[in-house]
């Protein structure tokens, strides 16, 4: 469209005025164009309205494939905005889901340092039975070699020489 107007610019600055009539002559009232002017604005009217036709036809080119540019970003944002949706709930719910995760393995490993607590009393107590056990052998062991020095002894040796 500039560059209708510059043409236009440049073609009437190159135009002559017309000669203006002379007062008191015999002159008609309306100047008149003379025909090679007349036809070279013609021509320049038929080229601007080429030039507008080729314009709006470019235009409705242009406007076309915007519209379809329109509409596929518009489904494409509206697949992208489902998608994120969708991203979204798998998020929420992997998120209630590392929650729950948690808390059960907070469980675990309370209820594993309780085991751990119980097995270091029953170690205690088992260490304590065996060493009441031991002492318990032992004493057994005491009473049994009296037994055998105090009585059995004894009574074998009586035997012995009266058997003799």
């Amino acid at each position: 469209m500039d560059w209708l107007r510059h043409h236009m610019r440049d073609h009437l600055s190159n135009v002559r005025p017309l000669p203006t009539p002379k007062k008191g002559a015999d002159s008609p009232s309306v100047r008149t164009i003379p025909r090679a002017q007349e036809a070279g604005a013609l021509d320049l009217v038929h080229a601007a309205a080429d030039l507008l036709k080729s314009l709006e036809e470019q235009a409705a080119v242009v406007e076309t494939r915007a519209r379809a540019l329109a509409s596929r970003a518009s489904v494409e944002l509206n697949a992208a905005r489902n998608r994120i949706q969708a991203l979204e709930m798998d998020c929420d719910k992997l998120t209630a889901f590392a929650a729950e995760s948690r808390d059960q393995a907070l469980t675990v490993e309370q209820s594993l340092q309780e085991a751990q607590r119980q097995i270091a009393l029953l170690e205690v107590q088992v260490a304590a039975a065996e060493k009441r056990a031991s002492e318990a052998e032992q004493m057994l062991l005491r009473v049994e070699d009296a037994i055998r020095s105090e009585i059995l002894e004894p009574q074998r040796m009586k035997a012995a020489p009266a058997a003799a």
